[in-house]
């Protein structure tokens, strides 16, 4: 919420659905882990708490391209296996191929 919204404290706890005590519970806790500092009453991510951030949303981006990422592995495990093998994959499936048509 901080690295995006820059939000007020209750307009946060509306958003999120907490309490109060709830709320300054989390800050403290992002505060002492040093995920969030507090410059001139605002919490602000500090170089940690970024690259924190950064890396969620490359995680994020990875899981919604979890079946291409899949697909790459696939295609680079097939590429690992010598030329000289692939070939025996190649006539059982090139003798059904002809069956069908």
């Amino acid at each position: 919420m901080l690295a995006t919204d820059n939000g007020r404290s209750d307009d946060l706890m509306i958003k999120l659905g907490i309490s109060r005590k709830e709320y300054y519970s989390r800050i403290s806790k992002l505060v002492d882990t040093g995920i969030i500092r507090r410059i001139g009453g605002e919490y602000t991510l500090t170089v940690f708490g970024r690259i924190l951030y950064e890396a969620r949303l490359i995680l994020a981006k990875a899981v919604n391209e979890h079946r291409k990422l899949k697909t790459i592995d696939s295609v680079r495990s097939l590429m690992e296996i010598p030329v000289n093998e692939l070939r025996l994959y190649e006539v059982p499936v090139n003798k059904h191929v002809s069956q069908i048509r």
